[in-house]
């Protein structure tokens, strides 16, 4: 068992697991104490005022297994394993809908209900995939709850990744605060109708994460593999089929904006500047595709620093900028300026053209003749546990990827003894 558990899988895991309580509760007590102070800033009506905080400090309540779930399916999506993730989302998803009606029609809470009913579906999802975790034996994500505790050398390779991805999203979600604070100063239509058309947005954005949270795990395993050509061709792919479903959806929203957005509102006001948005965004979703996809193959190559560096100032930092500057001249305050603050920043990404942050693979002849990729030399150590992982055929070589087998040259050690001896590489 203390061969199988020093394998690297096994304590990034542990170590992601705390990680995602220690997050969890933070989060959760920041929002719970912010959130009046949030809504405010962001210009909230002073009626709908009381349920938002209601609503947005009961959700708060929910923080630590809404991270947990998530870190337990980045985990299986890493691996391969798609299926069980959309499983779990399936069940809590029912639950929801299940207590939604429970609560608000046969109780009548309210918006508290709503609330309830969410955190319950998240803390259903987090005890799905952490028990799906402990069940997978003999595999080098098994989750360990017993030995839960923080180690130095893997936290600092998680963290590494992590924080760079961490910003992207903090910066996504503010410059989407700044942009609902200028919706909310048009009135309540405004703000229902960017309502209403968030509701059909999601379902692109929905898809287009997803392909990216593929392409990333399918970028990692061949990154590692030394297989560039396939992770290459495998981004255009994802790049083609992803412009595909783009380009009928948007032109779907475009011709049928009306119906749809009155499935939501039917009041005329609101459906005339709903109508406005969609038809103004639906066309621009084409010129979104190539930052998610491509930033998700360099995070997928272990490069988070890049994708983070493009999405704070080619995508964040233009919002905020045409926010702070053009919409507030008199002549440009308009609810159609900040459409295009939502455009702006997408198309600010990396030319596929330029050079990738993987190597080509240009050959090398070998003494009988025959050529092969060079392999690239790895920047940071990934830890295995035991050389039955490895099937080493020689010092240095491997018969099974990187990626897989996690070998280093040379001793390896680490901050927790009882886990980790120091050995030969051999």
């Amino acid at each position: 068992m203390k061969d199988f558990f020093r394998h690297n899988g096994v304590w990034l895991l542990v170590i992601a697991l705390l990680l995602s309580i220690l997050i969890g509760a933070f989060f959760m007590v920041t929002g719970f104490v912010l959130t009046p102070w949030a809504l405010r800033a962001m210009g909230t009506t002073e009626e709908a005022l009381p349920g938002a905080i209601l609503y947005l400090r009961v959700y708060f309540l929910g923080m630590v297994p809404n991270v947990i779930y998530n870190m337990g399916t980045g985990v299986l999506r890493a691996i391969g394993d798609f299926r069980r993730p959309l499983y779990f989302l399936m069940a809590a998803s029912l639950c929801n809908i299940v207590l939604d009606l429970l609560l608000v029609v046969v109780f009548h809470m309210g918006v508290a209900g709503v609330a309830i009913a969410t955190i319950c579906s998240q803390l259903l999802s987090a005890v799905l995939v952490v028990i799906s975790l402990m069940r997978s034996e003999m595999t080098p994500y098994q989750l360990f709850p017993k030995r839960l505790r923080i180690y130095a050398m893997p936290m600092r390779s998680i963290l590494m990744i992590g924080v760079p991805t961490a910003l992207q999203s903090v910066m996504y979600n503010a410059s989407n605060i700044v942009i609902q604070a200028s919706i909310n100063s048009f009135g309540t239509d405004a703000v229902a109708a960017w309502t209403a058309y968030g509701k059909m947005d999601i379902i692109f954005w929905m898809t287009i994460t997803a392909m990216a949270q593929s392409i990333t795990t399918f970028a990692g395993q061949n990154y590692g593999a030394g297989e560039y050509e396939r992770l290459k061709k495998g981004v255009r792919v994802s790049v083609a089929m992803t412009a595909g479903f783009t380009i009928l959806l948007s032109t779907a929203f475009f011709l049928l904006a009306q119906p749809l957005l009155a499935i939501f509102s039917p009041d005329p006001d609101v459906l005339e500047v709903g109508v406005e948005m969609v038809r103004f965004l639906a066309p621009c979703y084409i010129t979104y595709i190539l930052i998610e996809l491509l930033t998700g193959a360099i995070r997928g190559a272990g490069k988070s620093v890049a994708p983070m560096l493009i999405s704070v100032f080619g995508v964040c930092g233009l919002r905020l900028l045409w926010i702070a500057t053009i919409f507030q001249l008199p002549q440009f305050h308009t609810i159609q300026t900040i459409y295009w603050s939502c455009w702006l920043g997408r198309p600010a990404t990396p030319s596929p053209g330029r050079s990738p942050p993987w190597p080509s693979c240009s050959t090398t002849a070998s003494a009988g003749g025959s050529t092969r990729p060079r392999r690239r030399k790895s920047a940071a150590p990934i830890f295995c546990g035991g050389r039955r992982h490895c099937r080493a055929v020689g010092a240095g070589a491997h018969t099974r990827p990187r990626s897989i087998c996690g070998r280093i040259s040379g001793p390896m050690w680490a901050s927790a003894p009882t886990l980790f001896r120091r050995r030969n590489d051999t």
